[in-house]
């Protein structure tokens, strides 16, 4: 079974403060997130392995200012907070996925 699912505390200010409560979610959600967080890092792996094996297409890709490895970090990072609720961290995570992939702002609302 994967571990449980917590909330981040904000404290007065709004940062975090280290305290996290743990949320009760079915065994459904569970598999749900399990999968995404597999998807997430599978999909980071593949960046991974363009930026470090396809020495041409990498210079292309920056040269349009695309930057997998920065994109493929943040990939990582969202697989890793995703079963927190932590907007804070998250944001953080994917402001890394959209300037790596130039995605617009309309689009990574849906990250």
């Amino acid at each position: 079974m994967w571990g449980p699912r917590w909330r981040e505390i904000p404290d007065d200010v709004g940062a975090i403060s280290g305290n996290r409560e743990q949320l009760d979610i079915s065994e459904e959600e569970i598999v749900r997130l399990k999968k995404a967080q597999e998807v997430l890092r599978d999909l980071a792996s593949q960046l991974l392995a363009f930026a470090g094996n396809e020495t041409w297409a990498l210079y292309a890709a920056k040269a349009m200012r695309y930057d997998p490895e920065r994109a493929a970090s943040g990939l990582i990072g969202l697989s890793n907070r995703i079963d927190t609720i932590d907007p804070q961290g998250r944001s953080f995570h994917r402001k890394a996925v959209k300037e790596g992939l130039c995605i617009r702002d309309d689009v990574v609302a849906l990250l």
